[in-house]
Order: structure tokens, then C-alpha cells, then sequence
């Protein structure tokens, strides 16, 4: 490629850099800023827009270093690392072979990756500790650990769940379409795709076969594995990923009631449902009186930083602080009070989040016990072979463990 096109873009991915870097404040939709900024410049065609959308996520993955190297030795040498580390796709290559690395870094292992690093720019010391907040240590100091910091570098697996049939038949007509794909081993029903698609409008996902779901967020309810004909309420339905999955485990003997605030997200979740036939779950958008004690359990699903998610959304990293954390746990412990009270005697409560944060899981949980003796902590009816619940009972479940998203949860029993 012509190195003054090559100098072009570089230039164009740093000043996309600057402009975005002001937008990245906390509840700023920042997917949609950049859209915008893409949008703005018009001379963008389809394949200019993925090459700078890989080099924006690569600076969002990789700001720790990024920062400090501009810092140090100026624009040429940041422009040259966001280069290095940006995933080997087709339009990135000829500026990592311009570079004399093509395919880059972002494959290779996170120790010959500070090696290579460190002979092309020995002037900056770079850790990989740097690449998470640094506040954030004494909220999960589990992820600090290298293996944990290397996967937040890295975009996770896509994954779907079988809403019909098996995994192994979902894989073999993925295949068919030349879509190549893996039955996971460690839950059923759980596909991983070999790369990243547009899935959202699929047949398989239209006709009610196949729903688009984290291996992570899948395993939480394998975990406390609802009981055929069982009666869940799942209070946090957002677009209703989690109902489809309690209504397929509780069966046609068993029902799902679905509740959010939001009732766009309700509409999400009845169209989900109609397009999956299943007829044992039902919108409610209306919550049940308090002591209306009828369910069998109750699910919630509570809206948190969603630092578990970093992996897949790198901008919340840095949108994220201390202060809105602590807002989160407020909030979450009225909710989880909220759905004890439509627990029957000898019922479950599941509380969950896509959190990493003790002050949003642990510390909600806790508060919660003191206040209600009559709830206890139970250890989760199944666990994968990868993950471990803690003494107390509940589970914080790493990307590493099953290379997806984070997740806590804790499995409460009301007593009888």
C-alpha cells in the first residue's frame, strides 16, 4: 500500500482518538458517539469504518499503555503500538506489515507480548496492570491476576444457546450454511461461532431455534437449575434473554412471569417469546403486590456496572468509577428486597449481576442477610468444572472460566 496512505490513516485514527476520548464520560452511549463521528465523515466507506472502529476498540483494550507511550515519545510510536496490538483483520494487515509485523501482537501470549513490545519501544515501561483501573484492585483482585488482565485485551467467543433442539444440531446446520462452529463441552446447549457475525436477524434466530447468549450468563441458571413445572418470576427481564432460558428449563408444566420498569424492553421480551412458541411465560408489566408470596423463585437479574463486561465493551472501563458503583449497590439491594417478598416459604432467590465488584455483589448479599433472617445462602446445585463457589455459597464466575463475560451469583433460600 502506498505509505502515504498508510500515513493518512494513522493520522485519521489519532485524531478519531482525540475527539472520542472527550465523549467517554460516565452513561454516555458510546457506541452511538461513535457512529456519529463515523457518520460525520462522509468519505467513509464500509471498509474504512471497520478499520477505525478496530484501532478505536484496540485504544479503548489497550489505553493504559496507549497513554503512557504518547506521553513519552509522542504520536508516531502510539500510532505504531495501537498498529501492533489491533486484532489481524483484513484491513489493519498492510498497516502491521508496514510496521514489519504482519498479523501483529493481539494473538500472541501476553508475556511475548510485553517482550516484542519492549524492543520496539524501550524508552516506556509497560505493565499489564495498567490496562485495568487501578481502583478497581480492591473491588476484584482476582482479575489482576496476568491471565485476567491478558483476556480483557481480547474480545470474547460468540456464543448461542439451543432455544429448540440440541447443540450438536444447532452446530450441524450452522454448518450447512458454512458457518463453523463448536458444541461447548462444559454446557449443554451452549455453540460457540469461530468468528463474530451479524447474527441478530439469522433464520435460526428468527424462527426461534437459536438465541444470541453468553456462555457465562447461560450457565447462572444451570447453576441453580429451576425445577420442571416450577413457577419463577423474573424480575429484571430487560429484553428477556434469561426468560426464554427459565421458561425452556421449568417445561410446559412450569410457568415464567417476566417484569421490568422499562417497558420497551418488556415488548423485546414478548416478541422473543412469540417467535420462540413458548406459551408457559407471560409479560407482566405490572409487578404483583408485595406478600403476594406465590412463586417458586424468583430472578434477579439487576442492572449493575456491568464491569463483567469489559471483555466485550471496553469503553465502560473507563466510564466507570467508585461513586456510580455505590449507587449501583443501593439500588440493587431495594430491588433484591423487592423480589424477596414475592418468595413463597421454602422458595429460592436468585441474585445476579454481570458485575466483578464486591460492593455490588458480595456486600449486597451480605447486607441483604442481615436484614432478613429469613433467608439463607445456599451452594449452587451444579457448578462447571472450571468454577468454584466460595465458602460462603455464592460464585463469581472469571471470563477465564468458561472465556466469557463475567458474572456473580448467589442462591438464596426463604425458609419455610
Amino acid at each position: 500500500m502506498n505509505p502515504r496512505i498508510i500515513e493518512n490513516q494513522r493520522r485519521i485514527a489519532l485524531e478519531l482518538i482525540d475527539r472520542l476520548a472527550t465523549r467517554l464520560t460516565p452513561g454516555r452511549p458510546f457506541l452511538e458517539e461513535i457512529r456519529r463521528e463515523f457518520q460525520r465523515r462522509k468519505h467513509f466507506g464500509a471498509r474504512d469504518r471497520r478499520l477505525y472502529r478496530e484501532l478505536v476498540f484496540t485504544w479503548l483494550r489497550f489505553r493504559g499503555w496507549f497513554d503512557r507511550v504518547r506521553a513519552a515519545v509522542g504520536d508516531e510510536r502510539a500510532a505504531d503500538l495501537l498498529v501492533l496490538l489491533a486484532p489481524d483483520s483484513p484491513e489493519v494487515l498492510p498497516l502491521q506489515t508496514a510496521l514489519e509485523q504482519p498479523g501483529g501482537l493481539a494473538r500472541k501470549a501476553g508475556n511475548i507480548v510485553l517482550e516484542r513490545l519492549a524492543e520496539r519501544i524501550p524508552e516506556v515501561e509497560l505493565r499489564l496492570e495498567d490496562l485495568l483501573p487501578g481502583w478497581f484492585r480492591s473491588h476484584c483482585p482476582a482479575l489482576f491476576e496476568p491471565e485476567e488482565i491478558w483476556l480483557q485485551t481480547r474480545r470474547p467467543p460468540f456464543w448461542l444457546r439451543a432455544q429448540r433442539g440440541t447443540a450438536d444440531e444447532l452446530v450441524h446446520e450452522l454448518g450447512r450454511e458454512g458457518i463453523r462452529s463448536v458444541a461447548s463441552p462444559r454446557l449443554p446447549g451452549a455453540v460457540m461461532l469461530h468468528e463474530y457475525i451479524d447474527f441478530d436477524n439469522h433464520p435460526l434466530v428468527e424462527s426461534g431455534r437459536a438465541e444470541i447468549q453468553d456462555i457465562g450468563s447461560q450457565a447462572l441458571l444451570h447453576m441453580a437449575r429451576p425445577l420442571p413445572g416450577e413457577h419463577w418470576l423474573d424480575l429484571c427481564a430487560g429484553g428477556g434473554g434469561k426468560t426464554l432460558q427459565l421458561a425452556a428449563m421449568v417445561g410446559a408444566d412450569g410457568r415464567v412471569t417476566a417484569h421490568d420498569v422499562r417497558r420497551d424492553a418488556l415488548m423485546e421480551t414478548r416478541r422473543r417469546l412469540n417467535r420462540a412458541g413458548l406459551k408457559n411465560a407471560r409479560i407482566e408489566p405490572v409487578l404483583p403486590e408485595a406478600g403476594f408470596a406465590a412463586f417458586d423463585g424468583v430472578l434477579v437479574d439487576a442492572p449493575c456496572s456491568a464491569s463483567g463486561t469489559w471483555r466485550r465493551h471496553p469503553f465502560l472501563k473507563h466510564q466507570i468509577n467508585p461513586i456510580l458503583i455505590k449507587r449501583h449497590a443501593r439500588d440493587q439491594l431495594r430491588i433484591l428486597e423487592r423480589g424477596a417478598e414475592r418468595v413463597r416459604p421454602g422458595g429460592r432467590l436468585l441474585y445476579a449481576t454481570c458485575s466483578l465488584s464486591r460492593h455490588e455483589n458480595e456486600e449486597v448479599v451480605t447486607a441483604f442477610l442481615k436484614a432478613r433472617g429469613d433467608f439463607h445462602l445456599e451452594k449452587p446445585a451444579w457448578l462447571p468444572k472450571t468454577v468454584e463457589a466460595a465458602e460462603a455459597g455464592w460464585v463469581t464466575l472469571l471470563p477465564s472460566a468458561l472465556n466469557s463475560d463475567g458474572y456473580f451469583l448467589a442462591c438464596l433460600r426463604r425458609e419455610d
